[in-house]
């Protein structure tokens, strides 16, 4: 056999293989399953919010925290400043009563050339979950 035979031959035989090979291939990636999302199931907790935004020079925070029964709740919200690449405390505002559903709104005069966000530490008999909002 000459040379251009062999090489055609050759040639047809790898995109035969090739053509067995790649369907199995994107098949095994087809039947992986997508990482889904967690989600959190709470024993006492139905729901919670936080929101926070600037107007002005204000900053407003909000959180609502709603249990699934009557217990013993409480919410925090930290006001948090980033400074050096890290966000500390400057203030903290807290509410606690029994019940099914707790809110606590508050303000802050801040500087409006620096960075905020709030973290929101939600509790509902012993189950707690933070909960973080950009301003």
């Amino acid at each position: 056999m000459n040379n251009k035979i062999k090489y055609a031959v050759s040639l047809l035989l790898a995109l035969i293989l090739l053509v067995q090979i790649v369907p199995f291939a994107i098949a095994e990636d087809l039947e992986t399953p997508a990482d889904d999302p967690i989600i959190e199931e709470y024993v006492n907790i139905s729901s919670v919010y936080c929101d926070c935004y600037i107007s002005g020079i204000t900053l407003y925070a909000s959180a609502t925290l709603n249990a699934k029964s009557s217990m013993s709740l409480s919410i925090k919200i930290e006001v948090q400043k980033l400074k050096s690449g890290e966000y500390s405390t400057i203030e903290t505002w807290t509410a606690s009563k029994t019940g099914v559903s707790l809110s606590l709104d508050d303000h802050r005069t801040i500087n409006i050339f620096s960075t905020y966000r709030i973290k929101v530490t939600f509790t509902a008999g012993g189950e707690s979950t933070t909960l973080y909002d950009y301003a």
